[in-house]
């Protein structure tokens, strides 16, 4: 049978019911909305909307009474004897903010925040690619390396770097040396995907970092190993008026509704309440009586994300999960129903004891779409 409440805690949930336990406040962060950029390996993201409802049954939200706010991370690139990196969740996705004062390849400790700017994090890897003398190596964004010519005896290459077929840079590296491309970005994007000229100028960043390995021959051909590669867009994107900004720091960014906003079904559009963008987030509601919303985001912007429901940390111990904390269970927003849970009951340091995990599907009922011949 199903439960009567939903076993989740009402903190771990993506969605507001009240029908469910909700209260007037509903903060939404990286640990209960997947939505939002989160780096599980470093803890790293800390995207947060708050939504103070006042009297709920209004189904209304005042004006500055939805806050979002985002803070830098620092965290390690991926191959670690690169360092770290500044990280940034913006709108749900990773932005770069600045190298760290410990990062191995780049002497520009600049901070993109204080020019309200941001690069895209297009490459940040460790896995081991072997290339040989003539081959060519995709990138991301219509770039591509090559390896000119190799010297087994010498530890040496000659690498090239092409942009959409165009040779744009050629420096020859040692075996253990990183290959660093620098660029003077000149072009902005705007959150809606424009493109324009800029005159802010911040000087040579690094956007492109390959580390060569090791210098060896495959199948008799001179050939080089890569691994460790970072990548940033050739395109700076603007924070700019995404609902209203309230302040840019060089460590973090903050945003409020400046137009009410009422809550109808089926969707909010923040963009319609807003004097600027919400990027690709909206609230769905349902179509009851009783009420419930959540926030949501464009759907075809998971492609490059897994879904995932509310995180277990020491801090945070989550460890029961239903179809309002976890998108991947069913759950029906305008029924309030769900039919899945998944509960961990015994949990011994990193260990789960056997039958101390137990998951449960369940017949629920749900009203059909249309409910009547016109």
């Amino acid at each position: 049978m199903p439960a009567k409440m939903p076993i989740s805690a009402p903190e771990s949930r993506y969605v507001w019911a009240a029908d469910a336990g909700a209260g007037s406040i509903f903060n939404l962060t990286p640990m209960n909305f997947d939505g939002f950029y989160y780096d599980l390996d470093n803890n790293a993201g800390s995207e947060s909307f708050s939504i103070d409802l006042g009297n709920p049954d209004n189904r209304y939200i005042r004006e500055y009474d939805l806050k979002y706010s985002t803070t830098v991370s620092k965290i390690p690139f991926k191959h670690r004897p690169f360092g770290n990196y500044r990280v940034i969740g913006f709108m749900g996705e990773r932005y770069f903010a600045g190298y760290a004062d410990d990062s191995k390849f780049s002497r520009s400790l600049v901070n993109l925040l204080n020019h309200r700017l941001l690069l895209g994090i297009l490459m940040d890897e460790n896995a081991s690619h072997t290339l040989a003398a003539g081959r060519s190596m995709a990138l991301s964004d219509g770039y591509a390396i090559r390896v000119e010519s190799a010297n087994v005896d010498e530890g040496t290459a000659r690498i090239s770097l092409k942009k959409n077929g165009e040779n744009i840079d050629s420096m020859p590296v040692k075996a253990g040396e990183t290959y660093v491309y620098t660029k003077d970005i000149r072009k902005v994007k705007t959150v809606n995907g424009d493109l324009h000229d800029t005159n802010i100028t911040v000087g040579n960043i690094p956007i492109i970092a390959i580390n060569m390995d090791s210098v060896l021959f495959k199948e008799n051909v001179p050939a080089i190993t890569v691994k460790g590669i970072f990548q940033l867009s050739d395109e700076y994107t603007r924070i700019e008026s995404v609902m209203k900004i309230t302040d840019v720091s060089e460590n973090s960014i903050s945003m409020v509704n400046d137009n009410s906003i009422e809550l109808q079904y089926p969707y909010i559009d923040f963009e319609l309440h807003s004097s600027g963008r919400m990027g690709n987030f909206g609230l769905k509601v349902a179509d009851s009586e009783i009420f419930r919303f959540y926030l949501e985001k464009d759907p075809s912007l998971y492609e490059n994300h897994e879904r995932r429901g509310s995180v277990f940390t020491e801090s945070n111990p989550v460890l029961k999960w239903d179809g309002l904390n976890f998108a991947g269970f069913m759950y029906d927003l305008d029924s309030g129903n769900y039919s899945e849970i998944l509960e961990i009951t015994n949990l011994s340091g990193r260990t789960i004891p056997e039958n101390a995990l137990r998951y449960i599907a369940f017949v629920t009922e749900i009203p059909f779409a249309v409910t009547k011949k016109t």
